[in-house]
């Protein structure tokens, strides 16, 4: 972050070991697919008060998302994603039942829109988005797609 954080402006929380709970590709916004997965946002999740400067590295796979800033102040915070050269970036946008992803470019990341359709840009394949799947806190998924 560019700023201290805590509690109270936003702070990054991570559910610990959860970036193996399936292999399914999850978009903005994030919809928890069962009350379990629910559950584990609201009883595993770890706040990372940080300070300016502080980085945090993590495999996107994780589960994560940031408290609301209750504050007047603005909370900034740089994020970047890295991919092996020559690969295709891609951003997935999860919607009615359904998880799209887009083939983007690198100038995609540099405009924040998150939680949106991804305009300009077409879908590359569909993945069902399935509510039922059953999560166990070991990271375990009885129910994982096949692409």
């Amino acid at each position: 972050p560019l700023v201290d954080t805590d509690s109270l402006n936003g702070r990054l929380m991570v559910c610990p070991a959860t970036q193996s709970l399936s292999n399914d590709l999850r978009g903005t916004p994030f919809i928890p697919r069962n009350k379990q997965e629910e559950n584990l946002f609201k009883n595993k999740a770890v706040g990372l008060n940080m300070k300016k400067g502080d980085a945090a590295i993590y495999d996107s796979a994780l589960l994560h998302f940031s408290e609301p800033n209750i504050t007047s102040l603005s909370r900034l915070a740089i994020a970047m994603v890295l991919i092996p050269k020559g690969a295709q970036p891609i951003h997935c946008f999860t919607s009615n039942g359904k998880t799209f992803v887009y083939n983007v470019d690198h100038e995609f990341f540099l405009t924040p829109q998150l939680g949106k359709v991804p305009s300009g840009y077409m879908v590359s394949r569909e993945i069902p988005y399935h509510p039922t799947t059953e999560v166990s806190d070991a990271g375990s998924s009885s129910d994982k797609p096949s692409f």
